[in-house]
């Protein structure tokens, strides 16, 4: 639809991007995993169904799934970026009107887009609606404003496959020193 103009959302990815990219996968690491006991406390977490198969798998199998799961994560945060901009762009449009200004239209942007990533991940996690708007929406708001603050998609994507890989190898690992605890 945007033509030649859709190069506008990868941006560049040098160094900078590389290590915003890194930070924000173990930022997003940090903040589910927090997320994840703090929600542990009063409700029941759900486990995620690719991890749990994952951690069956020999490691040859384990890394292909990885690999597999490229496009998957691509995708995801083609489909809440987008939408993003798109929310920005038209709160961008309209703010004067409602009288806020650029910080708030992000952070609108930024709630809205997290709330349509999080509740994609319903079915993922049994419809656990805490789980799914706490602990995701937490790993997503972080990816989202390393986004913001490149510009850059490829340090989106890069921190949200380092995020899921660190989850998945964790469960991968846990399953053969913690047999017991799957």
């Amino acid at each position: 639809m945007v033509g030649h103009d859709c190069q506008a959302l990868f941006g560049r990815f040098g160094l900078r991007e590389a290590a915003v990219s890194l930070g924000a996968g173990l930022l997003a690491s940090v903040a589910s995993i927090g997320a994840a006991l703090w929600v542990s406390e009063f409700a029941p977490l759900s486990p995620n169904p690719v991890a749990q198969f994952g951690a069956t798998l020999p490691l040859r199998e384990f890394t292909r799934l990885l690999l597999i799961l490229l496009p998957q994560l691509l995708g995801e945060e083609l489909l809440t970026m987008l939408p993003f901009l798109a929310i920005l762009a038209i709160l961008l449009l309209t703010a004067s009107h409602w009288g806020w200004g650029r910080r708030s239209s992000i952070a609108l942007a930024l709630l809205g887009s997290t709330l349509l990533f999080s509740a994609g991940h319903l079915p993922t996690y049994d419809w656990n609606w805490v789980q799914c708007f706490v602990v995701i929406g937490a790993a997503r708001v972080v990816w989202t404003l390393a986004y913001i603050a490149t510009r850059s998609l490829w340090v989106s994507i890069g921190a949200h496959i380092l995020t899921d890989w660190v989850a998945f190898m964790l469960a991968f690992l846990a399953a053969r020193l913690l047999p017991w605890a799957i």
